[in-house]
């Protein structure tokens, strides 16, 4: 399948991660005997983190976390299509963290009302079109793509029936082992069918047994982290009856802890959307984290 659908670099990598968009950096330097080394922490701002995704054939960058041992740092201007365009400057072998790097990837939600629901589209060599699932298709597959568009978790979704064109097809068996979309793409040739999602876009719990459960985190647009926990007094049981129903969850269960988001939910409870709720602000802090756990998916 890779002949079809990666987009293979010489010189760069990211390994480890959960897709091809995902991963710890590495760098291959025909100067270096080892031939591919990690590059520290520092060296790649966001310019750079965008030649790189770009480089990838992925989209922007999430995350940025740490590299390892190759000394150099990298300087771009920003428009150069590979990362080893950049100029560089060589500071010797050095021990350090290994930089994590995300990138969105190349998919998008088309016709709703927001960039974190409609019909789902995908890019290949270059060529956008749309989803289709031949076999079955559910939340825990519509999720991988919410997760690539850093929107949160699939609400619902459904396929469709619309106008013939040319579709890339997803093997909703591989999304769900990969966690990816992109790593399971193939050519299908013309169809009427396509995919609809729905996405939380600015809510998620992550690492339960389930799409209703789980840590609270948030997205927040001031804040330069993307995704963040919220501490552990900020939600009362509104908030939550809120959020699981923002979630397509039913009745909240059990309340544990949140994390580092200094911010306190006010909710009436009929909003449909936690952060329609009003919220006071209280500065970063150190707390637990809130486990939340909904009932299962609305007509589940």
């Amino acid at each position: 399948m890779c002949d079809l659908m990666c987009v293979p670099s010489d010189s760069v990598r990211l390994v480890g991660g959960r897709s091809l968009c995902s991963g710890s950096l590495q760098i291959q330097d025909q100067s270096l005997a080892q031939s591919w080394a990690g590059v520290c922490e520092a060296a790649l701002d966001r310019r750079g983190a965008e030649v790189l995704c770009r480089e990838l054939g992925c989209g922007a960058p999430l995350l940025q976390g740490a590299l390892s041992p190759l000394g150099q740092t990298f300087h771009c201007e920003g428009n150069e299509s590979k990362l080893m365009d950049c100029n560089r400057t060589r500071t010797g072998p050095e021990t350090c963290p290994t930089l994590n790097l995300t990138c969105k990837e190349p998919l998008r939600l088309v016709g709703g009302a927001s960039r974190c629901e409609g019909t789902v589209e995908a890019e290949l060599r270059g060529e956008w079109r749309r989803v289709m699932a031949y076999d079955l298709w559910d939340l825990e597959a519509a999720t991988a793509v919410c997760r690539g568009l850093d929107c949160g978790s699939a609400v619902s979704t459904e396929k469709r029936r619309g106008s013939d064109s040319k579709v890339w097809s997803v093997r909703t068996d591989c999304v769900k082992k990969k966690s990816s979309v992109r790593d399971c793409l193939y050519d299908y040739g013309s169809s009427n069918s396509l995919l609809q999602v729905i996405c939380s876009d600015s809510v998620r719990l992550v690492g339960g047994r389930s799409l209703c459960s789980g840590s609270l985190q948030i997205q927040d647009q001031s804040l330069a982290q993307s995704w963040a926990g919220v501490c552990e007094g900020a939600l009362d049981r509104r908030g939550a009856e809120v959020l699981c129903r923002e979630l397509g969850c039913g009745a909240p269960l059990l309340q544990g802890a949140l994390s580092p988001l200094g911010q306190t939910f006010h909710c009436e409870g009929n909003e449909s959307k936690l952060m329609d709720c009003n919220r006071t602000r209280t500065g970063p802090e150190t707390c637990p984290t809130l486990n939340l756990t909904c009932k299962g998916h609305q007509g589940a």
